[in-house]
Formats: C-alpha cells, structure tokens, sequence
C-alpha cells in the first residue's frame, strides 16, 4: 500500500488535530521570524541611527508609539520579545500535543486491526512462526509508524511553511 493513502487513511481522519499542527506550526514560523526584525530593528534604529526604511520598521515604530518613545522605553523592546518566546513555546506545546494525539489514535487503530487480524489467521500459521517474530514485528512496526506520525508529519509541515 502506498504510504501517503496509507496515512490517510488511518491518520487522516483528525482534522481537528491536523489544522491545530497546521496553525500552531504557522504561529511558531511567524514568530521566529519576527524575532530577527525585532533586534535588527533595536540595533538599526536605536542603538545605531539609521532612518527607518523597512516596512516592517515602520510599522512596529507606529504600533509602539514612535520611535522616540520606544527609545525612551526600551522595556518595551524586552517584553515584546518575551511575549514572542512564550507564543513560541505555547505554539510548539500544540504542535506537539496535537501530534502526539493524532499518532496515538492511529497507533491504537492499527494495533487494534493487527490484533483482528493475527486472530483471524488459521492455526497452522501460528504454528510456523516463531512467537517472538510475530511479536516484534508487530511492535516494531506500529512503533516506527508512530515515530514518524508524531516527529516526520509535523516536521515536513514546518518545513513547508518556512519555504512559504
């Protein structure tokens, strides 16, 4: 079976879960590229004094007060970056919660299958394969699904966004 119908068809059914990896990952892309700005910004415009010519300088001047006002309080530069790194935890706390539900409801499909499964099978089968073959396969095997359902999946997705 193909892998990508393979993980739609046991893994894809969490739309919840698959759109809250889908925003929280885009969050933390936001935000860790919006932090970069943010120092250029305290290192162009207020340590140094360079004209404010970015669109992005501009704005977050504008949004805080002015640039005057921002000098004289550089506290605010502090908390917004402190703000940021906690949406970024938040961010990744979803991400990886939401993961970790989507690949422990799939891992319990398939465990519950392959159970049905190795019932289902004569007695002559089990009588020719060796017990701890079958049990290893069958652990290892969901186990690798696991793995890449809760560390691959979300992965590829951040990668995505950040090329985007």
């Amino acid at each position: 079976m193909d892998t990508m119908k393979f993980i739609k068809k046991y893994a894809g059914k969490d739309f919840k879960n698959i759109g809250l990896i889908l925003l929280s990952t885009a969050m933390y892309v936001a935000v860790i590229l919006i932090n970069p700005l943010i120092l250029q910004f305290t290192i162009d415009h207020i340590a140094g004094d360079l004209e404010i010519n970015s669109r992005f300088s501009v704005l977050f001047s504008k949004a805080f007060g002015g640039l005057e006002w921002i000098t004289q309080n550089l506290w605010i530069i502090a908390v917004v970056v402190v703000l940021l790194s906690f949406v970024s935890g938040f961010s990744l706390f979803i991400r990886n919660r939401a993961s970790g539900k989507i690949a422990e409801e799939t891992v319990e499909t398939l465990r519950n299958k392959l159970f049905d499964h190795l019932q289902k099978l004569p007695f002559s089968y089990h009588v020719d394969v060796r017990t701890g073959d079958l049990i290893q396969r069958s652990t290892s095997d969901v186990e690798q699904i696991n793995r890449f359902i809760t560390n691959q999946f979300r992965e590829l997705v951040y990668a995505l966004l950040m090329i985007f």
